[in-house]
C-alpha cells in the first residue's frame, strides 16, 4: 500500500492575487544550497495547513502567485500539467518551481 504524502500549503491573499506556498513536509526548516543559491524553507513561508496530495494540488490551482519546493509537490504539478518539467530548477537537488497566472 502506497503511502499517503503530505504538504505544508500555506495561501495568503493580498488584493487580486492568491498566493500559494506549498513543500514537501520533510523540507520545513531546511536550508538548500546549490547554484549559487541560499534557500531556506522557512515555516512563516511555508507552514500553514498539512494537506494530502489531492488537496495540496486543488490549492495549487486556486493560486494566481505559486511557489513549490520539493521533488513530491513538483512532479505532482508536473504530473497534473500544472508546470513543464523545463521549467522546474534544481537547488540542491531538490525541485523548486513557480508559476505566476497573468
Amino acid at each position: 500500500m502506497k503511502r499517503e504524502r503530505n504538504f505544508w500549503v500555506k495561501v495568503t491573499r493580498t488584493g487580486d492575487h492568491i498566493l500559494v506556498a506549498v513543500c514537501d513536509e520533510d523540507l520545513i526548516g531546511k536550508r538548500l544550497m546549490g547554484r549559487g543559491l541560499c534557500v531556506e524553507i522557512r515555516e512563516e513561508f511555508y507552514k500553514g495547513r498539512r494537506l494530502g496530495s489531492r488537496d495540496a494540488v486543488e490549492t495549487v490551482k486556486c493560486g494566481t502567485v505559486v511557489n513549490l519546493i520539493g521533488n513530491n509537490i513538483v512532479g505532482l504539478a508536473i504530473k497534473q500539467k500544472l508546470v513543464h518539467q523545463d521549467a522546474v530548477m534544481k537547488i540542491a537537488k531538490v525541485a523548486h518551481a513557480q508559476i505566476v497566472k497573468i
